[in-house]
């Protein structure tokens, strides 16, 4: 799995300082688990090793806990707003010591929001395990009528540093080159390699949702007796299953008794198709406008 995919769901959500020397038990998608179980539960564990006190950043050495081996290594915010937030180089190894994964994140306010902040992905660099160059991605952001919109450029490379592929994605459109050994453009490849991403889809796809949506909703009596209209914008997760979690109101549709019952049908959802990144099921969110209307 790509390093993005393992850190896109760092924990935030306290002021607390990290101090070298601290100890830090995570799951495989880099959660941190705390209690007693930590330790029994977890897949790798973190070691605070230093901490920059001009740029506010932890350096954490993870480990597997049987073997003992260095897996990665990654520069978090020490303390403060947005702390345990990825900010810098994040790096994973090969078991022979070499760099499988260079991840650059930059730490930025949280839209809609003056006092939270987030972390988010700028580039990432792939290495096969003799360490030529495997793949680049390079990611930019820009916000349009208040809505972040996200593009990215990406080349994978044959084993003999040759280009291989080409990816461009921008205006919700993808475009994709192969390349032939020869440096070629070769139309029919025989292998394919799997996009960036992949974003979760409902069975049948956007009509099937629409017609869910229709199917399930039932409007709320208080809000017809006092003719009130509104679109409710809820996201939630999409876990690698399928299954639909963390289901919250993004923008109220003005009525409490609309926010309840929007988010009460997307509860009701069946599963989806997953979401993935580099042919890998992972959890991602997803946003879907529930329109109530009077006829």
């Amino acid at each position: 799995m790509a390093l993005m995919a393992l850190v896109m769901m760092p924990v935030m959500a306290t002021a607390a300082k990290f101090v070298v020397g601290d100890t830090l038990w995570v799951n495989k998608e880099w959660q941190r688990i705390k209690g007693e179980e930590a330790r029994n539960e977890a897949a790798y564990f973190g070691v605070i090793s230093e901490i920059d006190t001009t740029e506010n950043v932890a350096t954490i050495q993870f480990f597997e806990p049987q073997s003992q081996r260095l897996v990665a290594t990654h520069h978090r915010v020490a303390s403060g707003k947005g702390k345990g937030g990825l900010k810098g180089e994040q790096f994973r190894f090969y078991e022979n010591g070499n760099v499988e994964a260079k991840a650059v994140f930059t730490l930025v306010r949280k839209e809609r929001s003056k006092n939270k902040v987030q972390d988010r992905l700028v580039s990432e660099t792939l290495f096969y395990e003799d360490g030529t160059m495997k793949e680049e991605l390079s990611l930019s952001y820009d916000t349009v009528e208040g809505r972040e919109h996200r593009s990215y450029a990406r080349k994978c490379y044959y084993p003999d540093g040759a280009l291989q592929y080409e990816e461009i994605s921008g205006d919700k459109k993808l475009k994709t080159i192969y390349y032939k050994p020869d440096g070629k453009v070769d139309k029919r490849p025989k292998e394919k390699i799997a996009p960036y991403e992949e974003w979760p889809e409902f069975p049948g796809g956007k009509d099937a949702v629409i017609e869910f949506l229709n199917d399930n909703i039932k409007y709320p009596e208080i809000a017809r007796k006092n003719g009130i209209e509104g679109r409710v914008i809820v996201q939630f997760i999409v876990a690698e299953d399928g299954t639909i979690e963390n289901v919250e109101v993004a923008r109220s549709g003005g009525d409490p008794s609309l926010d309840r019952e929007a988010v009460r049908v997307i509860k009701k959802m069946p599963k989806w198709t997953p979401g993935k990144k580099r042919g890998k099921a992972v959890r991602l969110k997803y946003t879907v406008p529930v329109n109530f209307r009077l006829h």
